[in-house]
């Protein structure tokens, strides 16, 4: 492992907020983070194999992406709009109605930031 987001952690970085004045309109406030992790494993062995596939069968709990290191090709990928890692929704009315603002997201400008973490 090269590169943990833990501090600060996901869970505190995450807000609720809704308000609603007498007479007026509700607002609302979101903002939501995901903890990562970036790591390095061998690339023919079948111990880091199975562990890709287990994680990648948690696809309720977790969202993995695993990236060939030598030719950039994800080999195992999320659905597009799961690729955040920060994102909010600020707006009047129901939250439910507004859509996500993705403040972070995975990507090439990710990836070549991770790469320098890693060197």
């Amino acid at each position: 492992m090269f590169v943990e987001s833990t501090s600060p952690d996901a869970a505190e970085l995450t807000t609720r907020e809704n308000t609603r004045n007498r007479g007026s309109r509700r607002s609302h406030a979101v903002f939501e983070a995901r903890n990562f992790i970036c790591a390095h494993v061998k690339r023919n062995d079948p111990i880091s194999r199975r562990l890709i596939q287990y994680l990648s069968m948690q696809s309720s709990t977790l969202v993995v992406l695993v990236r060939d290191a030598e030719t950039g090709k994800l080999l195992i990928k999320p659905p597009e709009e799961e690729r955040w890692l920060y994102r909010q929704k600020i707006g009047m009315g129901r939250a439910s109605k507004n859509d996500w603002n993705v403040v972070k997201s995975i990507g090439p400008q990710f990836f070549e930031e991770m790469d320098k973490w890693r060197q």
